[in-house]
């Protein structure tokens, strides 16, 4: 993915978008950022189960922000993020993980709305 974003990085739509230059990162942030995600989600899978909440059971907004903050706790380590940017990265992340539940619900894919 962080490959992918790099490529994206050139066409000046995803360029402005972009809240880092991915040119100036090593390769290897991507697979830091990604063993943050899967940190945050076992960390989040901790807390839930010592909550007695039952596996596959939502536990919103924790299921749908927990490898946003896991991936931008670790992202630190190379970037100084403004609080500003982990408003606007956790926003995203819970807005497209809701986005793609409802339309996964609507075509069938998932049987819960959250």
């Amino acid at each position: 993915m962080f490959l992918l974003q790099r490529a994206l990085f050139t066409v000046p739509f995803f360029h402005n978008l972009s809240l880092i230059d991915y040119t100036t990162f090593p390769i290897y942030f991507g697979a830091f950022a990604a063993l943050g995600s899967l940190t945050g989600d076992a960390v989040k899978s901790f807390f839930k189960r010592q909550s007695n909440i039952k596996p596959g059971s939502s536990w919103f907004p924790w299921d749908q922000i927990d490898w946003v903050i896991g991936s931008f706790i670790v992202s630190t380590f190379f970037i100084q993020p403004t609080l500003k940017a982990f408003a606007a990265y956790l926003f995203a992340g819970l807005v497209v993980h809701l986005v793609t539940k409802v339309i996964g619900y609507f075509i069938k894919v998932n049987d819960t709305l959250i």
